[in-house]
């Protein structure tokens, strides 16, 4: 059974982290800052199993100025099942909930029709942050696209 649930705490120690590792290091050959910075002791962390297994994470910062997620990982044994789709829907409906809104996000050029299926707009030109070529997102509750129950 696939069940998410939000962390009480992000460390080098958890679940969170060897998905980020082997996601973004190992496969996408990243750099380091993606497996932990400054702003993961204030965001609110999910984690994602299949069972036991830890299949996928992502971190959404809740501000006042500025509410935006990231962070999304997703084992590659268990992509194409909608998990990215659940961790993404699950972290823009806590911020919803606290009515947080627009969300933003810092996609990947190679995940933009990901986003743009939830509801996401583009907000920006394509640039280089953290040496990946990403795009700004936002997305405002009313544009959400399929909503989960």
């Amino acid at each position: 059974m696939i069940t998410g649930e939000f962390l009480d705490h992000y460390s080098m120690n958890s679940d969170a982290y060897a998905i980020r590792k082997e996601v973004f290091i190992d496969e996408l050959s990243c750099d380091d800052i993606f497996l932990n910075d400054n702003v993961d002791t204030m965001a609110h962390h999910i984690l994602v199993k299949d069972g036991d297994l830890p299949i996928g994470t992502g971190r959404i910062i809740l501000d006042d100025l500025d509410t935006y997620i990231g962070r999304i990982a997703v084992l590659k044994s268990h992509r194409g099942q909608s998990i990215g789709d659940l961790i993404v829907r699950m972290l823009i409906d806590r911020a919803f909930r606290l009515g947080l809104e627009p969300i933003k996000v810092f996609a990947r050029l190679d995940t933009l029709d990901f986003y743009k299926s939830i509801g996401f707009e583009v907000i920006s030109e394509s640039y280089v942050k953290e040496a990946v070529e990403i795009i700004e997102m936002t997305i405002m509750e009313k544009n959400m696209k399929r909503k989960c129950h």
